[in-house]
């Protein structure tokens, strides 16, 4: 049977990694999530700038989300649409969404809204909702501080239909 010899560490290599383990989860460069062309004129920062909340409204508002994440979604990024009744893929995967990208989390009870939204900011580069009408009507303001903050510590973006 042969010793295993142990290896000798030097103290950069323990310094190099100590830096790594250290860097922030999104880099500076990575703090804007990109768009296709057509909208990077429309947006301060040509993109969909990470730890915001940005919202679509009127006529269309649903087709205008998803054309504004598609370009999120070619770059490699993942997108949850989280509470979209009537959410049609087709129509998505026309408008440029890569659908190998999206989780789609059913309608959650009103109680659960929060919960749902939350954990797809854990794990999700951008998250799609639709607002209950229950909170929409001036909901708890408690759960949206719990979300502002978790969507700034997770960098994720939240698009609100």
């Amino acid at each position: 049977m042969q010793a295993v010899r142990a290896r000798e560490i030097q103290p950069r290599e323990v310094v190099g990694e100590l830096g790594r383990r250290g860097q922030p989860l999104v880099l500076a460069e990575q703090q804007v999530l990109p768009v296709t062309a057509a909208f990077e004129g429309l947006l301060p920062d040509a993109g969909l700038r990470r730890g915001t909340v940005i919202q679509t409204n009127g006529p269309g508002a649903t087709s205008l989300a998803l054309a504004l994440l598609a370009g999120c979604t070619e770059d490699g990024s993942w997108v949850a649409a989280v509470g979209l009744q009537g959410l049609g893929l087709e129509a998505a995967g026309e408008l440029g969404l890569a659908l190998e990208r999206l989780l789609l989390v059913d309608v959650p009870v009103p109680d659960q809204w929060s919960t749902a939204v939350a954990a797809a900011l854990d794990g999700m580069d951008a998250v799609l909702v639709e607002l209950p009408r229950s909170l929409a009507r001036g909901g708890r303001g408690s759960e949206a501080r719990r979300l502002q903050s978790r969507l700034r510590d997770r960098g994720a973006v939240v698009v609100l239909v």
